[in-house]
């Protein structure tokens, strides 16, 4: 094998040392990507917690509650009133 020379062993360093750059580049973007990513996961999920507690049906639990609703069942004849 022939020797190698303090320039050859220069440039591949350079090489090298440019390609750990730009995966240091690529790692930071992708980073930043994850944090914004997270940012907006926990925006939407605070909507649809909002949207959930808001929409959460109530259903009449006595008589008067049942006889208020817009939608009466009468019983007796099975029928909507």
């Amino acid at each position: 094998m022939g020797e190698v020379t303090n320039a050859e062993l220069e440039r591949k360093l350079d090489l090298v040392l440019q390609k750990i750059d730009g995966l240091e580049q690529r790692v930071s973007k992708l980073e930043n990507r994850d944090l914004q990513i997270e940012e907006e996961i926990e925006k939407v999920s605070a909507m649809a917690r909002t949207a959930n507690s808001e929409s959460i049906l109530s259903l009449p639990q006595n008589e008067e509650e049942k006889n208020l609703s817009f939608l009466s069942f009468d019983y007796s004849s099975n029928s909507m009133k």
